[in-house]
């Protein structure tokens, strides 16, 4: 079974535009309906290779290195009630939005009490006697049985 990958999933993963992949696939191939399209290996490949011819990397430790800085939380300074409260009468009509890290982290719930395991119980299996009862009166269907049959005889 041929997995799946469309042209949107071969941008992200690549960290283009879709409409880069689309000019590519334009130029050389076929232009794509759109970005959900399923690629073939042939199209594949040749994304590939005009990603590698174009984009030549020295080395490979380019690849593997962490270009992301560590991000540190930036709080921002919360306002003393002091300075609130000598808000202007136009500002402090206004609601005041605060940041997530502005707010105070929230605590980790409690950890929950120990229960005994209890399995599942069984459902009762129910027998239901679709056969009907002994009340039904034969007599009366050997009838229309009859009439039925002696019409045709």
């Amino acid at each position: 079974m041929m997995i799946k990958y469309r042209v949107h999933e071969v941008a992200k993963d690549f960290n283009l535009a879709s409409k880069d992949i689309t000019e590519i696939l334009t130029e050389y191939a076929t232009t794509p309906k759109n970005h959900m399209q399923v690629l073939e290996i042939p199209e594949l490949d040749l994304i590939f290779e005009y990603l590698t011819q174009h984009h030549e990397i020295e080395s490979l430790e380019e690849v593997f290195r962490d270009d992301k800085p560590a991000q540190k939380p930036t709080a921002e300074p919360e306002k003393s009630a002091a300075v609130q409260s000598a808000q202007t009468p136009a500002a402090a009509t206004q609601p005041t939005q605060t940041s997530a890290a502005a707010q105070p982290a929230q605590t980790p719930a409690a950890p929950r009490a120990e229960k005994p395991h209890m399995p599942r119980k069984q459902a009762e299996k129910r027998v239901v006697d679709t056969r009907g009862s002994t009340a039904v009166n034969i007599d009366k269907y050997n009838e229309k049985f009859d009439e039925l049959a002696g019409s045709r005889g």
